[in-house]
């Protein structure tokens, strides 16, 4: 190859230098992540230590969910659902709840919150984002998604609540509860005398035998006179 046909062939690898790189290339592999923390409460103590939680994380059709959709929390903790990776830009709509638990003695939060994330890609060809997080139930705005749990200790009998007794009575101390049915046992063996007037016609009945007693004393007595007097 002469100096001349050289000298094309570097012109023409220059121009086609300069042509690719003018080229923008996107950033393969961005990618943009979130995680959603929770949290689960017990305000009043009063559930065992021992109960678990069930959280659920569910997503509409495309939007990208993380390892492990289900995640199971302590009584009162702090948790946080794995990574959700996101490849391409749009608005995905994630719901989390709370899934009850076997025991029927656990009064569990029924709230869905609602989150939105919106993914974009940036000048530098980046994908970036946000979320908001909303309750279904229509308690505004939260900041996190948190669920309070609660416990009843007895069931109800009757329609009443709980620490009732079987007469309808409420009470919340057992040894209050016992008393009172001692008192009511009590109650029913030896009832109070009622004190309540005799009957108009009881009282009719009784003063009529009262009287022909009397007549029946006075003859009685009027005939013995007379048989003393036939004697003298």
């Amino acid at each position: 190859m002469n100096a001349k046909k050289m000298k094309a062939a570097l012109s023409a690898i220059l121009v086609l230098s300069v042509f690719f790189s003018a080229i923008p290339v996107s950033a393969a592999g961005s990618t943009y992540t979130v995680s959603f923390p929770v949290t689960v409460t017990n305000p009043k103590q009063n559930i065992p230590e021992d109960t678990e939680f069930t959280l659920s994380i569910e997503g509409q059709p495309h939007a990208p969910l993380p390892v492990d959709s289900e995640i199971t929390a302590k009584v009162n903790s702090s948790l946080t659902f794995d990574e959700i990776e996101f490849t391409e830009p749009g608005n995905y709509i994630y719901t989390v709840k709370q899934i009850p638990p076997e025991d029927n003695k656990i009064i569990t939060d029924t709230k869905v919150y609602e989150i939105k994330v919106i993914v974009i890609r940036n000048e530098d060809g980046n994908l970036e984002g946000g979320y908001t997080i909303s309750n279904q139930e229509g308690d505004g705005k939260p900041t996190e998604i948190a669920f309070s749990n609660d416990y009843q200790r007895t069931g109800n009998t009757g329609g009443n609540t709980e620490g009732s007794t079987e007469g309808g009575t409420k009470t919340d101390d057992p040894e209050k509860s016992s008393d009172a049915d001692k008192d009511a046992d009590s109650k029913k063996d030896n009832p109070p005398p009622t004190g309540e007037p005799l009957s108009p016609a009881f009282a009719g009945l009784f003063g009529s035998c009262a009287v022909l007693l009397a007549l029946w004393a006075t003859r009685k007595f009027h005939n013995k006179k007379a048989d003393q007097g036939g004697i003298d």
